[in-house]
């Protein structure tokens, strides 16, 4: 039996030190989309700020004030989706009064986009040109309503709460050798 426990053990704090020192992967396989090059696919294509972020384990979500859209709700605030890390496609919209040019698609009733959307900065220099092309090819965009709808002021960020995937495995490997450590302590002392 201690054998059998022994060898538990081992095979555990192997597993637990091969998770902690396995490099990060690197999933994201999409070849990126030229910014500006995102709107024959796109649901919603619209010039917007940050308004506020969620940080979540796999989703991040944007809430983004409109400032001009050529393709969208037609709303002066949306929502869109994007995966937390950039491994998984994900990107990230920074709130500081930024303005990007967002590419989103529908998916599962949510707007959702990502590093194969083509999505964009475009405040200050645009070297990639990517709101002439859209102008160029869709015209000038439409002003939202600013209705009851609108908001405005200082972008909020809510508390992270995104961590890595090796972080929960740690704390579960953790768990797991405790547990298998609190089991050989009782079966030695029995004996």
């Amino acid at each position: 039996m201690k054998r059998i426990l022994l060898a538990l053990m081992t095979v555990l704090i192997t597993l637990l030190a091969g998770v902690a020192a396995a490099p990060q992967a690197c999933a994201c396989s999409c070849v990126p989309v030229d910014p500006g090059q995102g709107f024959p696919d796109a649901d919603l294509i619209a010039e917007v700020s940050v308004i506020s972020v969620q940080r979540g384990w796999t989703t991040n979500t944007f809430t983004f004030q409109v400032h001009r859209e050529w393709k969208g709700e037609h709303a002066p605030v949306v929502t869109v989706d994007s995966a937390a890390q950039d491994t998984a496609c994900g990107v990230t919209f920074e709130g500081d009064g930024a303005r990007y040019l967002v590419f989103a698609s529908q998916f599962n009733g949510r707007l959702i986009t990502g590093v194969c959307s083509g999505s964009s900065r475009i405040d200050g220099a645009d070297p990639s040109n990517a709101l002439a092309d859209v102008q160029a090819q869709l015209g000038p965009g439409t002003v939202p309503d600013k209705g009851d709808g609108a908001l405005t002021g200082p972008a909020t960020v809510a508390p992270g709460t995104a961590r890595s995937w090796r972080t929960a495995a740690l704390g579960g490997g953790a768990a797991l050798a405790l547990v298998a450590i609190g089991v050989l302590v009782v079966v030695v002392r029995r004996r």
